[in-house]
């Protein structure tokens, strides 16, 4: 057994509700590229309770992962609903972005 322990923080936590889109993705985006800058521990987002995603929110996902890694740390998204997982496969976002296995 080791004499160091070393303490792990997780991540800080966010959940998001209701759509994201045009009306809305811009103001999301800023408000989580603020939490990425109060944290060295990296941004858990959970969406399970965001039914709808449009383009404007799919670029919103690529700007908060894009500024978490100038940042020196990662964005783990999870809970994705059905129709948002569909199109983030479609556009290959899930080949990019970081997603917390389904544990349903």
């Amino acid at each position: 057994m080791s004499d160091t322990v070393r303490s792990v923080r997780p991540p800080s936590l966010v959940e998001l509700g209701g759509d994201i889109d045009l009306a809305n993705a811009q103001a999301i985006a800023d408000a989580l590229c603020e939490a990425i800058d109060r944290t060295s521990t990296g941004l858990l987002v959970d969406l399970s309770a965001v039914p709808f995603m449009d383009s404007s929110a799919m670029a919103m996902l690529i700007r908060v992962h894009a500024h978490a890694l100038e940042r020196g740390c990662a964005v783990t998204w999870r809970g994705l609903q059905p129709g948002p997982t569909r199109v983030i496969e479609i556009i290959g976002l899930d080949n990019l972005l970081l997603f917390e296995p389904d544990t349903q």
